[in-house]
């Protein structure tokens, strides 16, 4: 099933020509999500599924509590970025995968809003925009904590482990932080030099991320002397890329709960901030 998704990833200039147009749209978006997920819910009680309806539920209203109805006006022809992905189709579905949807979900939102902050050029229009891409990562943070509380209860992986990343220990140090982006942009150049080896078109996209990370491992570190561990790659492209989303996800899911759990307030500013350059980072190498 083809993801409308990828149609708004890069929605240029123009998109919106008023601040009142940004908020209008993100009601519309907004709406869009109370309705996906409460539409989920109610399918998931049609066919018996009572763990994974209340896990709907509880997605509805963490984005309920980010973005409350209001009366002012809507946009009626929003994006289609809240998507269902087909889910509802089977009684089979776990609350984690609910709450895995719900992240998706978020982070196209704040990867379209960031974009639309970038492309803007009224200074009105991209404060708004930006605005609706903090409150989304607010959101996103809870939808994550939720999606870690459904792992452990429903005894599943949600991540292949990587002991280079070492994502279920949190950081206390920008030194960490910068071995964090360090260790992906090896991973991501060598899984770029790979896929030019086999002429695959992804090869760009992962060098340049690379490149992006190794300049926030020199701004936030210097890391550390270890080198990075050398984990195999598979030998397709598409199992390559695979695993270049994999590790972004797992670092963001790191530096959100270096977030989360630090009280030294700078240290908590940087890692929001790598947290949201993953999640653009994420959004890209997920539209593949």
């Amino acid at each position: 099933m083809k993801d409308e998704r990828r149609m708004v990833q890069d929605p240029g200039e123009g998109v919106v020509t008023s601040a009142a147009e940004v908020r209008a749209l993100a009601g519309g978006l907004a709406r869009q999500a109370r309705e996906t997920y409460a539409g989920l819910a109610r399918r998931m009680r049609e066919l018996g599924n009572a763990g994974t309806a209340a896990a709907f539920e509880e997605i509805g209203a963490i984005a309920a509590s980010h973005h409350p109805p209001s009366d002012a006006a809507l946009a009626e022809d929003a994006p289609p970025i809240f998507n269902h992905e087909n889910m509802g189709a089977s009684r089979l579905t776990t609350p984690y995968e609910a709450y895995a949807l719900a992240v998706r979900n978020s982070e196209h939102a704040f990867a379209y809003w960031t974009r639309i902050s970038a492309h803007a050029k009224d200074r009105e229009i991209a404060a708004e925009a930006e605005r609706s891409a903090m409150i989304e990562m607010d959101h996103m943070q809870e939808l994550r904590a939720g999606r870690r509380r459904a792992f452990h209860e429903g005894r599943r992986t949600p991540l292949p482990p990587s002991a280079a990343l070492r994502v279920a220990k949190p950081a206390e140090s920008r030194i960490e932080l910068a071995d964090c982006e360090a260790a992906l942009a090896d991973l991501h150049q060598r899984i770029a030099d790979r896929l030019a080896g086999i002429r695959n078109p992804w090869a760009q996209i992962l060098a340049e991320i690379a490149d992006e990370e190794r300049r926030n491992a020199q701004n936030y570190g210097p890391p550390s002397e270890t080198a990075p561990l050398h984990e195999p790659l598979p030998e397709e492209g598409s199992a390559l890329l695979t695993r270049a989303a994999e590790r972004t996800e797992a670092a963001v899911e790191y530096y959100f709960r270096t977030a989360e759990e630090s009280h030294d307030e700078e240290l908590v500013g940087v890692a929001q901030f790598l947290a949201s350059e993953g999640v653009g980072r994420l959004a890209r190498l997920r539209d593949v």
